[in-house]
């Protein structure tokens, strides 16, 4: 914890503007995530499933490593909201699509 780490993920679910799954591939830390996508009156909601299997982090404290990951994923899809909610020069975007292979 406090360190960089890089990851390999595979996608195992997609289904455009309804859900987006992955698993790490080459990590200390085995997971599996979930994005569910549904529109709502006034914009999208987005779920998100969480599997976590530490493995041997080093570290023996698993209440720390899970407010750690808690606040990484509530930092992630803030900004997400923000890249989502905001176009171009800050305009409002009506319809956002995931598309595979592209990043932000």
């Amino acid at each position: 914890m406090g360190r960089g780490m890089e990851s390999v993920y595979e996608v195992t679910e997609f289904e455009s503007n309804k859900k987006y799954g992955f698993k790490s591939k080459s990590s200390l830390i085995e997971s599996y995530t979930l994005y569910t996508l549904e529109r709502v009156k006034y914009g999208t909601r987005i779920s998100a499933l969480v599997q976590i299997e530490p493995g041997d982090t080093g570290t023996s404290s698993e209440l720390a490593m899970e407010k750690t990951i808690k606040k990484q994923y509530r930092e992630n899809l803030a900004l997400l909201k923000e890249i989502l909610e905001t176009g171009p020069a800050g305009k409002l975007i009506d319809d956002v699509s995931i598309v595979p292979g592209r990043s932000a």
